[in-house]
């Protein structure tokens, strides 16, 4: 019979036992006890200290810092250097710190200084809703109402030189300003050029002097007969007809009014549209549809720009193609259809004879 004293040992070795076991440790890499030596403890496991390894180098981590990626462990250097991403930009290692965008990573330095999208306006980096123009420029959504180009769109910023709001109402951005046309001489000498061009692809238009006057939006609309500025107006052609002897002598006279300071593309399209109105009222019935001559009109001036044959060209006509005015775009569209029906010379002779349009 066990005595009281033999029991107690028993159940105190028994004990000493169980506590031995729970503090057992077993390395997570080999699977064995770790019973002496030093061992590691990382992420809640335990390893015999030559077993804490780099997954790249094979080389014993010890006590320094290490990172982890799927699930394997690398020492920093090897990490940095062998395992983490490269920036896309310099393709140098990204290490600790990066910015993944467009999924790519980039050193966060590369990424401000040489990838983020900024706003050309005011040079920060843009984070969240932006505007783009038709020339790429990106903006914060919170500058839309800062002064623009009403010819190009950009809005004023040190890459445009800034721009110019005219007494007028009208603002034109530096770039624009580059090549605007304000002198009465160069406004004429561009005019006898287009007008050559015209005569070379049909339209020949039977005056050796025509006047160009060069004037603002108040003064245009004021011709107009508009009693407030369109800044959407750009030229005008006003025909006077004078007869004598009793009407058997008529003459016709011809002055163009083109805003001042257009920008030259802008001049050459609304010269062209204007000579046009020459052209008519020389040769067709002064009754015409307003769609029909408007259309007629923007007609030549889409068959300079075709000639100019250049980026900023394409964008006029895609903005007179795309047009929703019924005179200045649905009627360019259906006279540009006529003449794909007809032919230009086909066309200019159904204007001869004809008031109302044929759609």
């Amino acid at each position: 019979m066990m005595t009281r004293f033999a029991l107690a040992a028993l159940l105190t070795l028994m004990l000493a036992s169980a506590l031995m076991a729970a503090d057992q440790k077993t390395c997570a890499a080999c699977g064995k006890p770790i019973s002496t030596g030093q061992y590691t403890q990382a992420d809640g496991q335990y390893f015999h200290a030559e077993h804490f390894i780099c997954a790249y180098c094979r080389k014993p981590i010890g006590t320094s810092r290490y990172f982890t990626q799927n699930g394997l462990r690398y020492d920093s250097t090897c990490f940095v250097n062998e395992i983490s991403a490269r920036c896309a930009y310099c393709r140098k290692p990204v290490g600790t710190n990066w910015v993944t965008y467009d999924g790519q990573e980039y050193h966060k330095e590369c990424y401000d200084n040489f990838v983020a999208l900024r706003c050309s306006f005011c040079g920060e980096i843009i984070d969240g809703e932006y505007l783009r123009d038709q020339w790429g420029n990106t903006y914060h959504e919170y500058h839309k109402n800062e002064p623009r180009c009403q010819y190009c769109g950009r809005l004023f910023t040190a890459a445009t030189n800034g721009g110019e709001r005219f007494s007028d109402g009208r603002s034109e951005c530096g770039v624009c300003l580059e090549n605007a046309v304000c002198k009465k001489l160069d406004a004429e000498t561009i005019m006898y050029d287009v007008k050559a061009t015209l005569a070379s692809l049909g339209i020949g238009i039977d005056r050796d002097k025509l006047p160009v006057k060069l004037v603002d939006a108040g003064q245009l609309s004021t011709r107009h007969g508009n009693r407030r500025n369109d800044l959407e107006l750009a030229g005008l052609t006003q025909f006077e007809k004078s007869s004598w002897l009793y009407g058997l002598v008529n003459s016709k006279k011809f002055t163009i009014y083109i805003l001042h300071s257009l920008p030259r593309k802008h001049y050459v399209a609304t010269i062209a549209h204007e000579l046009m109105h020459v052209w008519l009222g020389l040769n067709a019935p002064m009754t015409q549809s307003s769609a029909m001559v408007e259309g007629t009109c923007n007609y030549a001036a889409y068959l300079i720009l075709k000639q100019l044959a250049d980026e900023e060209s394409e964008r006029m006509i895609d903005q007179m193609t795309g047009s929703t005015d019924p005179n200045y775009g649905e009627g360019f569209r259906r006279v540009k259809a006529q003449v794909e029906l007809l032919t230009l010379p086909g066309w200019l002779e159904y204007l001869k004879k004809n008031e109302r349009p044929p759609w």
